[in-house]
């Protein structure tokens, strides 16, 4: 991870900044047809944090129940397929949740 996500905030351990940047990929992935990166991007993670403000808590509070749904091996180490479901089990249970975090990530994408 670099110096400038790591250095971004303080209300995200390291772990917690590698798993929303995971998550934002499996939401936005990166496409080679269009040429564009994914929300997982350096730069545009990094925006992403910075532009959380105080809802940067609220995520930060519910990483937790989605490397729950992971399981053992975590959601860092799931295939990206599997991400993408992990993820959508994430909104079903928590919709609320995943409508913040989806909402973040798409307007700091777009």
């Amino acid at each position: 991870m670099s110096d400038l996500i790591g250095s971004s905030n303080e209300v995200l351990s390291e772990a917690g900044q590698a798993i929303l940047q995971a998550l934002a990929g499996a939401i936005i992935p990166a496409s080679e047809e269009h040429g564009v990166p994914g929300a997982d991007d350096e730069v545009i993670f990094a925006d992403l944090l910075s532009s959380a403000g105080p809802t940067l808590q609220f995520i930060a509070d519910h990483l937790g129940i989605l490397e729950e749904l992971a399981g053992e091996h975590g959601f860092l180490d799931a295939a990206a397929e599997e991400r993408v479901a992990l993820a959508e089990q994430f909104r079903a249970a928590h919709p609320e949740a995943a409508a913040l975090i989806v909402s973040l990530i798409c307007q700091v994408y777009y």
